[in-house]
C-alpha cells in the first residue's frame, strides 16, 4: 500500500491529466478475479501510453533539445519524474504478478474443491444406484417374508393357547418359589442367630471343645442318616418315574393304534346307518365306553402326578434341612478348635461335593417329572367330545371329526 501511494503521488506530479487519478485509484483496488487482473493490465498499458504521449506532447524545442543542453534543474526534474514513473511501473508489474499468482492459487483451490464435490456427488450417485438395487432386492425379500408371515400367523393361534396354559402353570410355580424363598430367608436368619450364639460359646476354652466334638459326631450321624434317606427317596422316585414313563409309552402306543380302529368303527357305523341296523348304535356305545375308560386312566395318571409333586416337595424340604445342618457343621469346623474338628471339616467338604452331585441328580429328576407333567397335560387337553388322540396330520383330524359329527346326527335321527 505504501508503494501504491508513493507511485500515485509521483504520477500526479508527472502528469497533469485528470484521468491519471482515476487510473491510479482503479489500480490501487485489490483484484478479486481474472477479469480484475485483465482490467489492471489494460489500465497500466493505458497509463504507460499516456505517459509516452505526454513526453511527446512537449514543445518541439523542449523535446528536441538534449538533456545536457537544458539547465541542470530541469534536467534533474525530468530524471526524477522518469525514475518515479519507472518505479511506479515496476511496482505495478510486481503487484499485478503477485495478484495474478494469488488468484491462480485461489482458482486452483476452487478447482480442487469442485473436483472433490464432483467426486462426492459421483459417490452419492453410485450409492443411490446401489440403494435402488438393494431396494428392489429387499422388495422381493419382503414379499417372500410376507408370504411366510401369513403362513406363520396360522400357527400362532394354537401356540398362543398353549403359551397361555404354560404361563398359568409358570405363575403357580413362581408363587411356590416365592414362598420357598421366604422360608429360606427365615432359615438364614435363624442360622445367623445360631452362628452368633456359637461364637459366644466358642469364647469358652477347652471344656467347650469336648461338647463341640460330641456335637460333631452327632451331626455326622445325622448327616449320614440324611444322606441315606435322600438316596432312598431318590431311588423310590427313580422307580416311580420309570414306571410312569413305561405306562406313558404304553399309552402312547395305544393312542397311536387308535386311529386305524377308529376309521374301521366309523366305516361300520356308516354301513349300519345306511342299512338301518342297530349294530351302529352298539358300536357307538362301545366307542364311547372306551373313551370314558381312557379318560378315567388319564385322571388316575393326573392323581399319580399330584402325589409325585407332593413327595418331591417333601424331599426338597428335607434336603433344605440337611443343607442347613451342613452349614452349621461348616461354621463350627471353620474355628481352629481341635484336630478332630479339622478332620470333620475335610469330611464336610467331601460331603458337600456328594450333596452337589445329589442336587444335580435331583434337578434331572425334576426336569423329567416336569416333562411327564407336560405330556399328561397335553393328553388332558385333547378334545373331549367323542374324539380320539391327535392324528399325525391336521387334515386327517378335521375329516375324522366331521365324520363323527355326521354319525352322531344320524344316530340321534334314528
Amino acid at each position: 500500500m505504501f508503494l501504491y501511494t508513493a507511485t500515485s503521488a509521483g504520477l500526479a506530479k508527472a502528469a497533469t491529466v485528470s484521468d491519471y487519478d482515476g487510473a491510479s485509484e482503479h489500480m490501487l483496488r485489490r483484484p478479486s478475479s481474472i477479469e480484475s487482473i485483465n482490467s489492471i493490465a489494460t489500465t497500466g498499458s493505458s497509463v504507460i501510453s499516456r505517459l509516452f504521449k505526454r513526453e511527446r506532447s512537449l514543445t518541439p524545442s523542449r523535446a528536441s533539445e538534449p538533456l545536457y543542453d537544458c539547465d541542470e534543474q530541469a534536467r534533474n526534474e525530468r530524471i526524477q519524474t522518469l525514475q518515479k514513473n519507472k518505479e511506479f511501473l515496476n511496482g505495478l508489474v510486481t503487484e499485478i504478478e503477485m495478484q495474478a499468482l494469488e488468484d491462480i492459487k485461489r482458482l486452483q483451490g476452487e478447482v480442487i474443491e469442485l473436483k472433490k464435490k464432483l467426486d462426492s456427488k459421483d459417490s452419492l450417485l453410485k450409492a443411490k444406484m446401489q440403494d435402488v438395487q438393494d431396494t428392489t432386492a429387499l422388495r422381493h425379500e419382503i414379499a417372500s417374508l410376507v408370504a411366510e408371515l401369513t403362513k406363520a400367523r396360522a400357527t400362532v393361534g394354537a401356540l398362543e393357547a398353549e403359551l397361555e396354559r404354560v404361563e398359568s402353570e409358570q405363575s403357580k410355580l413362581d408363587r411356590s418359589i416365592k414362598a420357598q424363598e421366604t422360608e429360606n430367608r427365615t432359615l438364614v436368619q435363624a442360622l445367623a442367630e445360631g452362628q452368633d450364639e456359637l461364637k459366644k460359646l466358642t469364647g469358652a476354652a477347652e471344656p467347650e471343645s469336648h461338647r463341640v466334638a460330641e456335637r460333631e459326631t452327632d451331626f455326622k450321624v445325622r448327616l449320614e442318616r440324611a444322606k441315606d434317606k435322600i438316596q432312598a427317596d431318590l431311588a423310590d422316585k427313580d422307580a416311580l418315574i420309570d414306571s410312569l414313563h413305561h405306562h406313558h409309552e404304553a399309552d402312547k402306543l395305544e393312542f397311536e393304534r387308535r386311529p386305524a380302529s377308529k376309521d374301521a368303527t366309523i366305516k361300520k357305523l356308516q354301513e349300519g346307518l345306511v342299512n338301518g341296523t342297530v349294530k351302529s348304535k352298539e358300536a357307538a356305545t362301545t366307542t364311547s365306553l372306551e373313551i370314558e375308560k381312557l379318560r378315567s386312566n388319564l385322571s388316575e395318571k393326573s392323581v399319580q402326578i399330584d402325589v409325585l409333586r407332593k413327595e418331591l416337595q417333601e424331599a426338597k424340604q428335607y434336603h433344605e434341612v440337611a443343607v442347613g445342618e451342613i452349614a452349621d457343621l461348616k461354621n463350627q469346623a471353620s474355628f481352629p478348635l481341635t484336630a478332630t474338628a479339622r478332620k470333620a471339616a475335610k469330611e464336610i467338604q467331601n460331603r458337600d461335593k456328594i450333596i452337589e452331585n445329589l442336587k444335580a441328580e435331583l434337578a434331572k429328576k425334576n426336569a423329567h417329572i416336569r416333562a411327564s407333567e407336560i405330556a399328561a397335560s397335553l393328553s388332558e387337553a385333547l378334545p373331549s367330545r367323542r374324539s380320539f388322540p391327535k392324528p399325525k396330520s391336521r387334515i386327517h383330524q378335521v375329516s375324522h371329526s366331521s365324520d363323527l359329527e355326521r354319525c352322531d346326527e344320524r344316530v340321534e335321527s334314528d
